[in-house]
């Protein structure tokens, strides 16, 4: 009787895992081709990234290695499940060192740290060029980064915990124990990946300056940025809801092990679309001659004007109602020629640096 039980215990996840042996292949074959693509894309960074921090190209590089430590893995992990237990369920509940399920949440909580730690920084260095600004949303958002960083720490410590309670007690049972840490591995990661997206679209949209073209590359640049930080984060999710409403203990794995990956690519897209955005803020300013043109119009007929009520009313001085018409429209026109051409483009200038400065710096 008590060898049926124990039968029947174990029988539900010897049954998940030989289930989920097929969508592990395919999870496994979708993270190798994330895996070049961000090899690719930090490749590119390394080659551009000669003015770059020297902290910014290493988190690249082993924000990679981690990567490619995982990728290893989790080919390892294959091939154990498919070939060597493939005849023999019973062993898959036995983890060996090569699976992911004991190795992967420790290197891509790594990985998650390493990214996220790079993106804070960043935040860090744009809000300390503000930190005469006592105003209120100031303190809010060094308040946020303090608790994304110690959040960023809980998670990372989380995924390390997880690790040594799998090599402890290396069965796929244990992962049914130890539910809440993985809860507050992808809850936690979730809710700083929001915090950081929402933070920096805000900085983002407080640098808007009220001129057109910066603010169109604001806003392409916010959408973006969504697209590349919270992309992480909707997989994330979907590997929450896959461990928190499936029985089966390896369904997760297929979304989890694919967010090193989207995290590189996620930091090196960001770091490589920079080029671009200076490109198009460092364009020179074009000022079409139309609106000055329409005011030195306007000039030379007030001008006009005040030329025949100055003679109908001093009609006994032409001599000096002349000079003084003449003054009157070169100063007209002096002062349209620097109010069009002369202040608006230094200040369109001096604006337009010091926004491609804040921007670069925030994305």
């Amino acid at each position: 009787m008590g060898a049926v039980s124990s039968k029947s215990a174990h029988a539900p996840p010897t049954n998940a895992i030989t289930n989920s042996l097929e969508e592990i292949a395919i999870s496994v074959n979708i993270q190798a081709i994330t895996f070049g693509i961000a090899t690719s894309m930090a490749y590119v960074h390394i080659r551009r990234a000669s003015a770059d921090p020297m902290w910014l190209r290493i988190s690249v590089v082993v924000t990679w290695l981690f990567c490619t430590v995982s990728l290893v893995v989790m080919i390892l992990a294959m091939y154990e499940l498919t070939i060597t237990g493939f005849d023999n369920p019973i062993n898959l509940l036995t983890l060996p060192w090569q699976v992911s399920i004991a190795l992967s949440p420790t290197f891509l909580a790594a990985t998650i740290f390493t990214v996220r730690s790079a993106f804070l920084i960043r935040l860090w260095h744009f809000n300390a060029r503000r930190i005469t600004d006592r105003s209120w949303h100031m303190i809010v958002r060094s308040i946020l980064l303090i608790f994304t960083a110690l959040l960023t720490l809980f998670v990372m410590g989380s995924g390390i915990l997880i690790g040594v309670r799998l090599f402890q007690t290396p069965s796929a049972l244990t992962i049914y124990r130890i539910k809440h840490n993985f809860i507050v591995l992808f809850g936690g990661g979730i809710l700083a990946d929001v915090i950081l997206a929402a933070m920096l679209c805000f900085g983002l949209h407080r640098s808007r300056s009220g001129l057109k073209r910066s603010d169109s590359v604001i806003n392409r640049l916010i959408a973006y940025s969504l697209q590349a930080c919270l992309f992480p984060t909707v997989v994330g999710i979907a590997a929450l809801l896959a461990y928190s409403l499936s029985r089966n203990p390896l369904l997760y794995a297929p979304f989890y092990i694919q967010i090193g990956n989207l995290y590189l690519i996620s930091l090196a897209a960001t770091l490589n679309h920079r080029k671009v955005v200076q490109e198009q803020f460092r364009q020179p300013l074009e000022l079409t001659l139309d609106a000055l043109n329409s005011t030195a119009a306007l000039d030379v007929e007030a001008a006009s004007s005040q030329m025949t009520s100055v003679a109908q009313n001093e009609i006994h001085r032409p001599v000096l109602h002349e000079k003084t018409s003449s003054e009157t429209l070169s100063s007209s026109r002096y002062s349209s020629s620097s109010i069009c051409l002369e202040d608006p483009k230094k200040s369109k200038a001096e604006i337009q640096s010091t926004l491609s400065d804040e921007v670069i710096e925030l994305n």
